[in-house]
């Protein structure tokens, strides 16, 4: 998840203790019915990444990564493609959980201050040549942030807490009426693109503008105000009148 290299840790129950041993966890027990699993901190290495997806290749089930998002998070992505190609790997998404995002018991510290967001790696990678998907996580709380990611290049967006406050909020009901509006949103959004269909926003990165020179730079959209209102691009009316004179 978002904490790369920390490892990563659940609470599981004794009956599962001696089963995740044998796998190579290490298990914290504690008083009551359930104990901690943790996961050895670590890194990857190309080796180890490969001998990892031609095994879980010969499981003859989908694969699907999670990573964190920070240096070397493209040539990660890049490799993997690789391995896919070459192998067979069936290997059918990476999700990238940026800054903001968390998973399990990842520290509140290390969630916000370490890592980049998630959206910030589609300026260095042209998602239509990789046939995997590609899904952003992190902080993601509404329908527009899902909008913005899918135009930067992204085939769609995780997420966690929202779900999580809408259904402590208001149960069942708090989950509906959060996908509801999310799914607003989203229409809003499709009809000031003008497209009829959500999956259409996809790769309309020029109409985004940056607020600021950094996040311009960071997922590498237009900042100069100025040029992009001056656009000589035709009009949804002049377009509208060139079909209705032909």
């Amino acid at each position: 998840g978002a904490k790369m290299g920390l490892g990563g840790e659940i609470e599981i129950l004794d009956k599962d203790i001696e089963k995740y041993r044998q796998i190579g966890y290490t298990i914290v027990d504690r008083p009551g019915p359930t104990a901690e699993r943790h996961s050895s901190p670590g890194t990857i290495t190309e080796k180890s990444l490969r001998e990892t997806l031609l095994k879980y290749k010969n499981l003859g089930i989908p694969i699907w990564i999670k990573i964190a998002a920070g240096r070397g998070i493209v040539e990660f992505i890049e490799f993997c493609q690789r391995i896919k190609k070459k192998h067979r790997v069936p290997l059918e998404c990476i999700t990238v959980d940026g800054h903001g995002g968390g998973t399990g018991m990842s520290p509140w510290l290390v969630m916000n201050e370490v890592g980049v967001p998630s959206a910030s790696i589609l300026s260095k990678l042209d998602t239509r040549k990789i046939d995997f998907n590609i899904i952003l996580a992190g902080g993601f709380t509404n329908g527009i942030d899902v909008g913005k990611a899918l135009m930067l290049g992204a085939s769609g967006v995780a997420m966690g807490r929202a779900f999580l406050i809408s259904a402590n909020i208001g149960k069942a009901e708090g989950v509906v009426n959060f996908v509801k509006a999310v799914k607003e949103e989203l229409q809003m959004l499709s009809a000031i693109q003008r497209v009829d269909r959500v999956e259409k926003l996809k790769y309309r990165k020029e109409n985004l503008l940056a607020l600021t020179q950094e996040a311009g730079r960071m997922f590498g959209i237009e900042y100069d105000v100025k040029k992009v209102l001056s656009l000589k691009k035709k009009s949804f009316f002049q377009k509208f009148l060139e079909r209705w004179k032909k």
